[in-house]
């Protein structure tokens, strides 16, 4: 369809008149002077604030490298003009599990997709389990590093499919107070929220859709914040075989609408589990928000896959204020050294949401309630830790330390699971030393990171 401008009818059936001189008076002069300042002073004040309305990005321009090796950790590149006054920083923070990137933005349109969005190719790892890229999009005013907040921000992950040996996963981390929403009936997705503002979608059905397309809405979802001048996304692949696959991602940067729309019910402020004499495990979780939920149900796995039922709890009502609630599971008849477990929570309309999942081990002498276990070690991702006991519930300190003796990384937990999972994939490789503290005591075991 044709956009034709509205041009205000001010000057219809204007004829042709004799022209005459005016000479303007000083004081009209000096007024229209101090109208020019005023309008140019709220132009660059809005520059200098770089607040805008709600925006959609345009990434269809080949981005330039300004840092780094091309299609490595650590590279950086500038896309120009991606919205009016914008510009774009692209940052590859992180590879993990041995993907690569073959394509930092497949602008061709060969292989599908949308090239206004952001659509790298990334080949997955060549072992089981997850393989991923870690991005970072922080917007600019243009020519400038200062940087640009949009009032209001969506961005919709596409064309989450798989096939039977792997499936695709797009995390994506907006800032506190994003929500993120999905097709409610049928989806091919499972959306969770695994922190503040950041949401995981994971393939489910294992089916793998031709092209890149914004009606298949069963394998997208969309997610929106507030004053966003940057977002993360972790792009990559689940896979159950040792082989490597090249696999299209696609992030559009704007919201969508779906059938039966399903919005995240909670916000989670923790989920934790602690193991009482290796007969029980005490399972907590606070919310912070909670709308429309009608139960929660704690899930226990002994392979991190296959999940069943450990007990109900129903919701308090709609709050939003810290909610407080808690569930004790008896593992005697449970016959593993490691139990996995995840909260589901289930709103009136029978829509799912699921936590991210925390682990407890069992114990099998009593040397081990005295010391500290971490695994899997060698760890290129994410490294868990099991404390004693006697430390869970408590403020346990996790520091990791390289071979010169120099901090690398320090998480606190203020009431520490019995393990707790420190991520590790942003660290260089090679050995280091992991020193747990808790009210003056403290254990160390040597880790390595490939």
């Amino acid at each position: 369809m044709e956009v034709k401008e509205n041009i205000p009818i001010l000057f219809e059936n204007l004829k042709p008149k004799k022209m005459k001189t005016i000479v303007p008076s000083n004081r009209l002069i000096n007024s229209l002077l101090i109208i020019v300042s005023v309008l140019l002073f709220s132009l660059n004040l809005q520059a200098q604030t770089g607040v805008t309305t709600n925006t959609t990005l345009n990434f269809s321009a080949d981005p330039v490298l300004v840092a780094g090796t091309n299609n490595k950790a650590g590279a950086k590149y500038k896309y120009e003009n991606v919205a009016p006054g914008l510009d774009a920083i692209l940052s590859i923070d992180s590879l993990a599990g041995g993907a690569t990137i073959n394509t930092i933005d497949d602008n061709t349109g060969k292989n599908g997709g949308y090239i206004e969005g952001l659509q790298p190719q990334i080949t997955s790892g060549p072992s089981v389990g997850y393989s991923y890229a870690v991005f970072t999009i922080s917007l600019k005013i243009t020519g400038t590093d200062v940087d640009q907040k949009l009032d209001t921000f969506s961005l919709t992950a596409l064309d989450i499919d798989g096939t039977k040996t792997l499936k695709e996963f797009d995390q994506i981390s907006l800032g506190t107070g994003a929500t993120a929403w999905y097709m409610g009936s049928n989806p091919t997705i499972s959306l969770t929220r695994v922190g503040a503002g950041t949401f995981m979608g994971i393939n489910t059905d294992g089916v793998t859709r031709n092209g890149v397309d914004t009606s298949a809405k069963s394998n997208m979802f969309t997610i929106t914040n507030t004053n966003v001048s940057s977002f993360t996304a972790k792009l990559g692949i689940l896979n159950d075989h040792s082989t490597k696959t090249l696999r299209l991602f696609s992030i559009y940067m704007k919201g969508f609408d779906y059938p039966d729309m399903a919005v995240m019910p909670i916000t989670l402020q923790s989920f934790t589990t602690t193991l009482n004499n290796n007969t029980e495990v005490n399972v907590k979780w606070t919310t912070v928000t909670q709308s429309n939920v009608s139960h929660f149900v704690v899930q226990r796995s002994i392979d991190g896959k296959n999940f069943n039922e450990a007990g109900i709890v129903f919701s308090n009502g709609n709050s939003t204020k810290a909610v407080n609630y808690s569930l004790t599971d008896n593992i005697s008849p449970v016959k593993a050294n490691l139990i996995y477990y995840r909260l589901c929570t289930v709103d009136l309309d029978g829509r799912l949401q699921y936590s991210d999942i925390r682990t407890v081990r069992i114990s099998q002498t009593a040397a081990q309630n005295i010391s500290i276990v971490t695994y899997p070690n060698p760890s290129s991702n994410e490294l868990r830790v099991t404390i004693p006991f006697t430390w869970q519930n408590k403020r346990v300190s996790y520091e990791l330390y390289n071979v010169y003796g120099q901090l690398s990384k320090r998480v606190e937990e203020g009431s520490s699971s019995q393990t707790e999972t420190i991520n590790v994939s942003k660290l260089p490789t090679g050995m280091y030393i992991m020193k747990v503290i808790c009210e003056g005591q403290s254990f160390i075991q040597k880790v390595i990171k490939f």
